[in-house]
């Protein structure tokens, strides 16, 4: 996964490291900046990449 182009997470499979249909929360802190937005990118290895929630906080 990366995220506005760096690389934040190499290799992730929720479902063989948690459990199929398990709630997971991942926090990972990124910096926007020139008001460039937020750009998510998944590259699944097989099947599609999924997120099902996203909660983005401002900090300072």
């Amino acid at each position: 996964m990366s995220v506005n182009g760096e690389k934040l997470i190499e290799s992730l499979n929720l479902a063989d490291s948690y459990g199929e249909q398990t709630a997971v929360v991942k926090t990972l802190v990124v910096n926007v900046r020139n008001h460039e937005g937020l750009e998510i990118l998944l590259s699944p290895q097989k099947g599609q990449g999924v997120i099902s929630g996203l909660k983005v906080k401002k900090i300072r």
